[in-house]
């Protein structure tokens, strides 16, 4: 349901633009207002997603400090850890004046790669006599990870006292 609002609204959007270039080239008033009349809807609606979003970034960060003040804080020592890494290329048009024509624009572009990287990382950890695994996503390369991981030999574990089954492992040094 988020995804169709966002589409709906860079939708909205772009006619709008659109009907705004018009109506100034037009010197059509009609169409210059409609065209800022459909530019209020995905102003207000991206403006509210920001603030959502900030909002709810600020409680989780809350919660967690939280967690991390009642729970009990043991040291989990990183017995061994499996690097996954999923390599994409993507390519972007960057406005420069050389290399290709493009004839649809009329003006000249430079093509530049960016690799994008998405690492899972598994973590073994063992603590207390206990040997538990965990991971997750990080946007670093594989080689930084690696390097990381091997300077951090342990990290901590927060265990809630009144529920055992809720954990957090810090993993943040890997960010």
């Amino acid at each position: 349901m988020e995804i169709r609002i966002k589409y709906l609204a860079n939708s909205l959007l772009i006619f709008s633009l659109i009907l705004i270039i018009m109506g100034f080239k037009s010197d059509n008033i009609f169409i210059l207002v409609f065209g800022m009349f459909l530019l209020l809807p995905p102003l207000i609606y991206y403006i509210f997603s920001k603030i959502f979003y900030e909002r709810s970034q600020n409680r989780y960060q809350e919660m967690l400090e939280s967690f991390k003040k009642e729970a009990t804080k043991i040291t989990a020592e990183i017995d061994s850890y499996q690097i996954n890494s999923n390599n994409r290329s993507l390519q972007n048009a960057v406005n420069r004046k050389h290399n290709f024509f493009n004839s649809i624009t009329k003006s000249f572009f430079t093509e530049r790669i960016k690799n994008k990287t998405k690492t899972f990382v598994a973590i073994k950890i063992s603590y207390s006599n206990i040997t538990e695994e965990s991971g997750g996503y990080f946007t670093k390369d594989p080689e930084t990870l690696k390097m990381i991981l091997g300077m951090h030999k342990e990290t901590y574990i927060y265990i809630d006292k009144k529920n055992p089954e809720n954990k957090y492992l810090d993993l943040e040094f890997l960010e």
